[in-house]
């Protein structure tokens, strides 16, 4: 789907005291900006203070796997460029970089 009609693009729920819950849907045509989406919650009922929010997000790193059985050399360099050249989620998203904690891990291919 391309675009999402504002009345569909959150849900939110409040999972314990002051924990949230947020899920968010975007076409594919569509830039998203979480912190812009977020300052709408208010109007969802969610009180949280956006100042205080802390962005989880993770990050992959390709490397060459060990036991030989790996792509061609060929297809891991070009893989590796296109991950290179990628956008980061944090920039994708429009997140604020003080408030995002990233957890990394080493993806063998």
């Amino acid at each position: 789907m391309p675009w999402v009609a504002p009345a569909y693009r959150l849900s939110i729920e409040e999972v314990a005291p002051n924990f949230w819950r947020a899920e968010a849907r975007f076409g594919f045509m569509e830039r998203p900006h979480i912190p812009e989406l977020l300052t709408a919650s208010k109007s969802l009922g969610c009180t949280a203070d956006l100042a205080d929010v802390t962005y989880y997000v993770g990050h992959e790193t390709v490397v060459r796997r060990e036991d030989g059985r790996g792509l061609p050399g060929w297809q891991e360099r070009f893989f590796a460029v296109m991950e290179r050249n990628a956008e980061h989620v944090s920039d994708f998203f429009s997140l604020p970089s003080d408030q995002v904690v990233e957890i990394g891990r080493q993806v063998a291919i």
